[in-house]
């Protein structure tokens, strides 16, 4: 077995053994964990939580990575939009 094939054989059984259990034990539905770390920047970002705060809690070591992925479409106009949609409904 190769290297590669380990490490994702091994990634597979935390997952399945350690993170999905505690996540249902906490109630919560179980995301990967890339859609896990994003959602957390997004919210920190929707928050108003300083980017090179949220740069930081990502590990990123260059802003403008954290500014091309978190900062895509604009926070605060994403939440104008959808007070504008919600006002529809």
């Amino acid at each position: 077995m190769k290297t590669n094939e380990l490490i994702v054989n091994f990634n597979h059984h935390i997952t399945k053994k350690e993170f999905k259990p505690f996540l249902e034990k906490l109630g919560i539905e179980y995301k990967t964990l890339y859609a896990t770390r994003s959602s957390a920047a997004s919210g920190a970002m929707e928050l108003n939580v300083p980017i090179n705060v949220v740069q930081n809690m990502l590990g990123y070591t260059e802003l403008n990575t954290t500014q091309r992925y978190y900062l895509k479409f604009g926070f605060q106009d994403k939440n104008i939009a959808k007070q504008y949609i919600d006002g529809f409904f």
